[in-house]
């Protein structure tokens, strides 16, 4: 098992997530090598930039939800609570989130790269995660625990499809030692084929809102839908 924080430091770095949008279309290695044959880079453009991960620049909101990012809170850490940057205390502006990765974690071809099993509270459900999700929160007691925070996602993330109903998130857990906020939505709720288009993530608070869209017709793995 290898963290993607690992496959990134011992890649080509950064510039893997700065590809083209879908350079990754003429070669699919997932779909004509064995997983045990993927080279450390194809594990993290598939796990980055990939049918099963986008790329995605964060909304950051102003308080009053209008977008930007003055009067912004401190970023903290659903998992340690921990706060880094914010324009209270010590006088410093909150830092701007350049991007996150949105992946489609319950997708096979990732548990091929990854080799993790996810919480058995996901069973039964779509995960999407979140890589490096910037919570931001109002230093207020509503929001002091991690519990709540996860409250506070869960009621804020949803997933569509075009002419189907939005579906709420249904459990929120964070991983990867709180690297990572992972999105369950029970599949049953929302059925998928790769007939479907325009099948949206979207996350919506009132600090921050990010989107990511995927197309099941490109999410083909070995000649199954992988979702």
């Amino acid at each position: 098992m290898i963290s993607r924080r690992a496959l990134i430091g011992r890649s080509l770095g950064a510039g893997a997530l700065c590809m083209t949008p879908k350079a990754w279309a003429s070669g699919e290695f997932w779909n004509k090598k064995e997983p045990a044959a993927w080279t450390t880079y194809e594990i993290l453009l598939l796990t980055t930039n990939s049918p099963w991960a986008r790329e995605i620049r964060v909304n950051l909101k102003a308080k009053g939800g209008s977008k930007g990012d003055e009067d912004i809170s401190a970023v903290r850490d659903p998992t340690t609570g921990a706060f880094r940057g914010g324009s209270g205390g010590n006088g410093q502006k909150a830092e701007k989130p350049p991007s996150v990765v949105v992946s489609w974690e319950s997708a096979l071809p990732l548990f091929d790269a990854m080799k993790y099993r996810l919480p058995a509270d996901f069973v039964g459900h779509y995960v999407i995660g979140v890589k490096d999700l910037p919570i931001l929160v109002d230093a207020g007691p509503e929001r002091q625990s991690s519990a709540q925070l996860v409250d506070w996602l869960k009621n804020s993330a949803t997933l569509s499809a075009r002419s189907k109903d939005r579906v709420q998130a249904g459990v929120v857990a964070t991983s990867r030692g709180g690297s990572m906020v992972l999105f369950g939505f029970l599949r049953e709720l929302l059925p998928l084929s790769e007939k479907d288009k325009d099948v949206e993530f979207a996350l919506d608070t009132n600090q921050l809102a990010l989107k990511a869209k995927f197309e099941p017709k490109e999410m083909m793995y070995r000649g199954k839908l992988a979702l």
